[in-house]
C-alpha cells in the first residue's frame, strides 16, 4: 500500500500518469534535395553539410541528394562542388519533418567560362601556347618509366630517382625528333579541363603505366605525365602543375610503345588500341 501510495505522489510531482514511460526523443527529420545550377542544370558531385552535426551527402548526376537523422531545429547547409561557389542557406526543420527543395547555386563558373571562350572562339580549350612553344625549342628530351606501386612523400621534380611520389625506373633512349613531333602534335590536338579560380587542381595519381616526358632547355622544364591507364596527361612547369586533360589521338600510345619496345606492359597498349 505504501509503495503504490509513493508511486502515484511521484507522478503527480512530475505531471506523469502511473505507468507512463519517459518521453522520448523528437522524430528524426530528413531533407530531400536537388542542387541546380544556371538553366536548371543539375549539379553532380556537390558536397551538402549541415553545420553544426555529422550529417552531409554528395549529389548524384541528377543532382539528387538525402540527408537523414536530423533533429528538429535551425540549420545552415552550406553547398560547395566543382565550378560553383560556395552557397549557404538557413532551414528550419520540426520534428519528424520531410523537407523537399531545390537549391539553385546560380550561374556555374564552368558554363560562363564555357560560354565566354565559345563567343571568343577559344572552345575547346588546349594546350598554352606558350607550353608547346616551350616544348618545340628544347635542347633536350629524356623519357622516363614510372613505378606507381611505390608512391613516396613528394620531392623536387628535378630529382634523378623520382618525379613527385613516383620513382623512376627506367629511361628510354633518347627520342627521335619524328618520334617527339608525334607527341606534341598529339597534344597539340587535344583538349585540356577548364581551370577555375579556387577549385583544387587535378593530376592524375595512377600513373600504371605511366611515363614522364621532360623537355629541357633554356626556360624551366616541361614535365609531361602520361597515364595509360585512364588516358590522361597532365603538365608541369619547372615543378609547378599548368594543365591535363586526355588522349585524343592514338600518337600517344604510338610514342609509348617506340619510347619502351620492350616493356611487356606498355607493348600491349598497341594492341588494345587497335593498332598493329
Amino acid at each position: 500500500m505504501f509503495a503504490i501510495r509513493l508511486l502515484v505522489c511521484v507522478a503527480l510531482v512530475t505531471g506523469a500518469e502511473p505507468g507512463a514511460a519517459p518521453p522520448g526523443p523528437s522524430p528524426t527529420c530528413t531533407i530531400i534535395g536537388r542542387v541546380t545550377a544556371a538553366r536548371g542544370a543539375p549539379v553532380a558531385l556537390a558536397e551538402i553539410v549541415v553545420l553544426g552535426t555529422r550529417v552531409g551527402a554528395v549529389t548524384d548526376e541528377a543532382g539528387a541528394f538525402v540527408l537523414a537523422g536530423l533533429p528538429p531545429g535551425a540549420f545552415q547547409i552550406r553547398i560547395r562542388g566543382p565550378g560553383i561557389l560556395v552557397h549557404m542557406e538557413a532551414l528550419r526543420l520540426t520534428p519528424g519533418d520531410t523537407l523537399r527543395r531545390e537549391f539553385n547555386v546560380g550561374p556555374n563558373r564552368y558554363d560562363e567560362l564555357h560560354d565566354s571562350l565559345s563567343a571568343l572562339g577559344e572552345w575547346p580549350p588546349r594546350i598554352a601556347p606558350d607550353v608547346l612553344d616551350n616544348m618545340r625549342h628544347v635542347s633536350k628530351v629524356r623519357v622516363f618509366r614510372l613505378d606507381p606501386d611505390h608512391v613516396g612523400s613528394w620531392v623536387s621534380p628535378d630529382s634523378e630517382h623520382r618525379f613527385g611520389p613516383w620513382p623512376i625506373v627506367g629511361e628510354a633512349d633518347p627520342p627521335s625528333r619524328g618520334l617527339v613531333r608525334t607527341l606534341i602534335e598529339a597534344l597539340a590536338a587535344s583538349s585540356v579541363r577548364l581551370r577555375v579560380a579556387g577549385e583544387p587542381q587535378k593530376m592524375c595519381g595512377g600513373f600504371s603505366p605511366g611515363i614522364d616526358v621532360r623537355f629541357i632547355g633554356e626556360d624551366q622544364p616541361v614535365d609531361v605525365l602520361l597515364c595509360y591507364a585512364c588516358g590522361e596527361f597532365s603538365l608541369s612547369c619547372g615543378g609547378e602543375f599548368r594543365q591535363s586533360g586526355y588522349f585524343a589521338s592514338p600518337g600517344f600510345v604510338e610514342f609509348a610503345v617506340r619510347a619502351f619496345p620492350r616493356d611487356s606492359v606498355l607493348s600491349r597498349l598497341r594492341t588494345r588500341s587497335g593498332g598493329d
